[in-house]
C-alpha cells in the first residue's frame, strides 16, 4: 500500500490507516492486574502514538527522548515499593506521571507526585488515556461510581478462610494468613493515621503561612522603626549642643593629683589659620619633645556652627560617651557639658603629657581653677584693651616684626616649590617664634609647680 503524507488535518500514516488527528506520545505501564481487568484491545491504543511497557528496566533513552508522560493504571500498586519505585523513577526521569482507574485511595501518598484521574479502566481505549493528560473530565467517574477494588477483600477473605480450615491447610500457612491479617490491619491503620497527620499538616502550614506573613509585617514594621528611631538619634545628635544647657562651672584642677601639662588657650576673636597653628604645637611636642598630647576643643551652643568647618581627623564626643573615647581620640571637639570629659583626662589613667585645651565658648570666664599655664586668641593687637587681655600670653593675627614672639602670620614661603615637603614645612613652621616661645614658657611652667 502506497501511503501518502500531506499538510491536510487528517493524516493516513499507518498501515491501518488510523486517523492521526488522534495523536498523543506517551508511555502506558501495562502491568499484569490492569491487563487482565481490561476487556479492550489495548493494542489499538499503540495506533495513536502510544508505547507500551511492562517494567521499569524497559525505559529507555530513547523512550524517553520522546516523551515523559508515562501513564500507571490501578493494578500496578498491587505490587511491592510500587509509590517508592514510582518516586524513584519519577526523579531518575523527569517523568509525568498520570494515575488512571481507582487510585482515590492513593491521594495523600501521590500527593505532588502524580495526577490522579478516576475512572473505569475495564474499557480503556485512547479516549480515556487522552482525557487523563489534557484533564478533559467528561469521562472521569466519582470513586463511589467504581467498582469496588476486590483484589484486597478476596485476599483478606482468603486468609480469614485458612485460618478458621484446619484440615485442608497446615499450621504454617495459618501462620502466613494470620500474620497477612495483622499486617493488613496495622496497614489501614498507618494510612488512617497518615491521612490524618496530612490533614493536621495541612492546617498548621496554613497557619504557619499566616503566621509568616504577620511576622515579615513586624519584621518590616520594626526595620521601619529602627530607621526612624536611627535618623531620630541623628537629628538629636546634629542639635544636642542647642538643646542641652550650656555649662560654664570651673573644673578645680587641685582635686587630680596626676594630672597633664595644662595649656589653655581662651578664644576671644577667631584667629586665622588657627587649625595649622594647633597641629604644629600638636607635633612640636610629640615630634620634637616626645610628649604624649591631646587636644580638645570647647563649644557652646553660640558657637555651633564652627564645628562643621573643623577638620575631619576631630573626633566628636557627645552627652553620652565612653572613657574609652576619651582616651583613644588625640582630637577631641565637645560641646554644652565638658565636667565628664575633664575628669576622665584629668585623673589621667592614660599617663598623658600634655593636654592642649581650647575654649571657643562665648562667655569670656575661663573654665579651670588652679594651676595652669594660659594663653589668649585675639586676631588684632588694637583689641587687647577691649578685651581687657595681657599682650604678654595673648596669640594675635599680623602683629608685624617687632611683636613676632606672639604673632602667628600668613608665611609666604609656605608657598614655595621645596616646602611641598612635609618634613621642610613642618620645621619651617615649628620654628616660628611664637611656637618656641609657648613650648619655652609650657617648660618653664611644668619645672617651676
Amino acid at each position: 500500500m502506497n501511503l501518502q503524507k500531506n499538510n491536510s488535518t487528517t493524516n493516513y500514516d499507518n498501515e491501518f490507516g488510523v486517523e492521526s488527528t488522534k495523536h498523543l506520545r506517551a508511555i502506558l505501564y501495562l502491568d499484569d492486574t490492569s491487563r487482565l481487568k481490561i476487556k479492550t484491545n489495548v493494542s489499538e491504543i499503540g495506533l495513536y502514538g502510544i508505547s507500551f511497557i511492562n517494567n521499569f528496566s524497559e525505559l529507555t533513552k530513547e523512550l524517553i527522548a520522546e516523551t515523559k508522560t508515562l501513564i500507571i493504571l490501578e493494578g500496578y500498586f498491587n505490587k511491592a515499593n510500587s509509590v517508592s519505585d514510582l518516586i524513584l523513577y519519577k526523579e531518575l526521569f523527569d517523568l509525568d506521571i498520570f494515575c488512571l482507574g481507582n487510585v482515590e485511595q492513593f491521594k495523600g501518598r501521590l500527593n505532588g507526585i502524580a495526577t490522579l484521574y478516576s475512572c473505569d479502566i475495564t474499557f480503556l481505549d485512547f479516549d480515556l488515556v487522552q482525557s487523563a493528560v489534557y484533564g478533559d473530565t467528561t469521562l472521569a467517574k466519582a470513586p463511589e461510581e467504581l467498582q469496588i477494588d476486590v483484589t484486597q477483600t478476596t485476599n483478606r477473605d482468603l486468609a480469614k478462610r485458612i485460618l478458621k480450615d484446619t484440615v485442608n491447610y497446615n499450621a504454617g500457612l495459618r501462620s502466613l494468613a494470620n500474620e497477612y491479617l495483622s499486617l493488613k490491619d496495622t496497614l489501614d491503620l498507618t494510612i488512617t493515621d497518615r491521612d490524618r497527620y496530612k490533614e493536621l499538616y495541612e492546617v498548621s502550614d496554613a497557619k504557619n503561612l499566616k503566621l509568616e506573613k504577620e511576622n515579615s509585617k513586624f519584621v518590616e514594621g520594626y526595620a521601619d522603626i529602627v530607621q526612624k528611631v536611627f535618623k531620630l538619634n541623628t537629628s538629636l545628635k546634629t542639635y544636642e549642643s542647642v538643646l542641652s544647657a550650656d555649662v560654664y562651672e570651673k573644673v578645680d584642677l587641685t582635686k587630680y593629683t596626676n594630672r597633664p601639662l595644662i595649656i589653655y588657650f581662651k578664644e576671644f576673636e577667631d584667629l586665622i589659620y588657627l587649625d595649622t597653628f594647633i597641629e604644629t604645637l600638636y607635633y612640636v611636642f610629640t615630634n620634637q619633645y616626645h610628649k604624649s598630647v591631646k587636644v580638645v576643643r570647647l563649644y557652646d551652643s553660640a558657637k555651633t556652627r564652627k564645628l562643621s568647618t573643623l577638620p575631619n581627623y576631630y573626633y566628636r564626643l557627645y552627652n553620652k560617651f565612653t572613657s574609652e573615647e576619651a582616651i583613644v581620640h588625640n582630637f577631641i571637639c565637645k560641646t554644652a557639658d565638658y565636667r565628664k570629659l575633664f575628669d576622665v583626662l584629668l585623673t589621667n589613667n592614660s599617663n598623658l603629657d600634655v593636654l592642649l585645651v581650647f575654649d571657643h565658648k562665648d562667655l569670656n570666664d575661663l573654665i579651670f581653677s588652679g594651676s595652669y599655664l594660659q594663653f589668649n586668641l585675639c586676631r588684632t593687637l588694637k583689641h587687647l584693651e577691649s578685651y581687657n587681655i595681657k599682650k604678654e600670653n595673648t596669640i594675635v593675627n599680623f602683629a608685624g616684626d617687632e611683636e613676632k614672639g606672639i604673632s602667628w602670620d600668613y608665611y609666604p614661603e609656605l608657598k614655595t616649590e621645596e616646602m611641598k615637603d612635609r618634613e621642610r614645612r613642618f620645621l619651617f613652621l615649628s620654628s616660628r617664634p611664637v611656637i618656641t616661645r609657648i613650648y619655652a614658657l609650657s617648660k618653664f611652667f611644668a619645672e617651676s609647680i
